[in-house]
């Protein structure tokens, strides 16, 4: 092929593929009919405008975000420039192939059960698709688009999701119609659809855990959600068994409480009716939704503004618990009851409250809120002053400050009965 004629062909083809005119004439359509295996490359080169164009309009977007964040008002520029720089690029593929990209593939698909010129030429006139072009044409865009998001690892999670998004409209409704029709094959669907979903998570190098999860939102968003529910409730519970005895066939005990005490390295308590997360790690800061706490400055009982927990089932200590409550309540700033000592001990740490004491709690009810108390610069121990107040049942807590004199008070009242 010569110079001349290679220049054309990629021309001929840019044409008919894109709404590029570089075609001078109809004849086009013709050279695509005869080098229809040459597609592909075509399709590389258009795939390259747009990469550089993609890189392009990365820069330009966060570029203007920033200063729109400097100048105004802060933004999540992170987010914006995905979103921004996903229709931007998806809106420069459209314009530049004017969907005849795919359409360019499915003659593609044709021509390899079509031999005779004749009758590729006529294709390349009219709209004719053989299940051969169609296939071909959807596998390749399936293979480009996943070829995008592996260059573009931050897109692939939300591609999965208009992935499912579209399986979930258009799809699963009919399978899942039929599969209704009984209990059996309906369970097993739901399952098979499950163990799809994990399956393309481990293939993608991605974790099945999440791949899981999402089956799960898919299946609570059919029609058939509360028998999917009904149906897999046994087998759900059956692995959970199957998990915490295998979790508990990894720890080698010396002492139940040493070990658990060692697992406290994180705590997290979200405070879900005023959209408060609290957090903090082993070495690091106390944090309200990303800024550092610290409990209060308050040095004296009398100013001070504490909380308790009522007892709901074990009374056995509820005389000296209620001396307790009398003298706190003539002798500080006021007593709080919210309901949570989770909540009480994280209010704790970021100031609202002064000290804090319950008894008959349990070890997930103060584990978190105790941790970030410690991180946040207060003290927490049980009524003796002690270590043992996760498993104990009992808990005092407080600033620093005040901190010796409140569990002397609580010892007081909560072991001795002395009021």
């Amino acid at each position: 092929m010569s110079k001349m004629k290679t220049i054309k062909t990629f021309r001929d083809l840019l044409a008919f593929l894109t709404i590029i005119p570089v075609g001078k004439t109809d004849d086009f359509v013709i050279t695509s009919a005869e080098a229809i295996y040459l597609f592909p490359l075509i399709g590389g080169f258009i795939g390259l405008l747009g990469a550089l164009y993609f890189h392009g309009c990365s820069y330009l977007i966060h570029t203007i975000l920033e200063l729109f964040n400097t100048y105004f008002f802060s933004i999540p520029i992170d987010i914006l420039t995905r979103f921004f720089l996903a229709i931007m690029t998806l809106a420069f593929l459209l314009v530049l192939t004017g969907l005849q990209h795919f359409d360019g593939l499915v003659d593609l698909g044709n021509a390899l059960g079509v031999r005779k010129l004749k009758d590729r030429r006529a294709m390349a006139h009219a709209w004719v698709v053989t299940y051969k072009g169609g296939l071909l044409a959807i596998f390749i865009e399936f293979l480009a688009v996943l070829g995008i998001f592996v260059l573009n690892p931050s897109f692939v999670f939300g591609a999965i999701i208009g992935i499912i998004y579209l399986l979930n409209k258009f799809i699963f409704p009919t399978i899942f119609k039929f599969a209704a029709k009984s209990e059996e094959l309906l369970f097993i669907t739901s399952i098979a659809v499950c163990l799809i979903f994990i399956g393309v998570f481990e293939y993608l190098g991605l974790s099945i855990a999440i791949g899981a999860f999402l089956a799960g939102l898919t299946l609570g968003n059919l029609p058939y959600n509360i028998e999917i529910i009904s149906l897999t409730k046994p087998l759900r519970d059956f692995f959970a068994v199957i998990f915490f005895v295998a979790l508990g066939m990894q720890l080698t005990l010396i002492s139940e409480k040493f070990v658990l005490l060692l697992l406290i390295l994180l705590g997290l308590v979200l405070e879900i009716t005023t959209d408060e997360c609290f957090s903090s790690w082993e070495s690091g800061p106390a944090l309200l939704n990303d800024q550092e706490i610290k409990v209060s400055e308050t040095s004296s009982i009398k100013d001070s503004l504490v909380a308790t927990g009522f007892p709901y089932s074990n009374f056995e200590r509820f005389n000296p618990f209620m001396e307790s409550l009398k003298f706190f309540m003539r002798n500080t700033h006021g007593v709080r009851r919210l309901g949570s000592a989770a909540v009480d001990l994280v209010y704790l740490a970021c100031g609202r409250l002064d000290a804090f004491w319950e008894y008959s709690l349990n070890s997930w009810d103060v584990a978190a809120g105790a941790f970030i108390i410690k991180q946040a610069g207060g003290r927490v121990s049980d009524f003796t002053g002690g270590e043992n107040w996760l498993f104990g049942k009992e808990i005092v807590a407080a600033n620093s400050l005040i901190f010796s004199e409140f569990q002397e008070l609580v010892e007081k009242f909560m072991m001795t009965g002395e009021g």
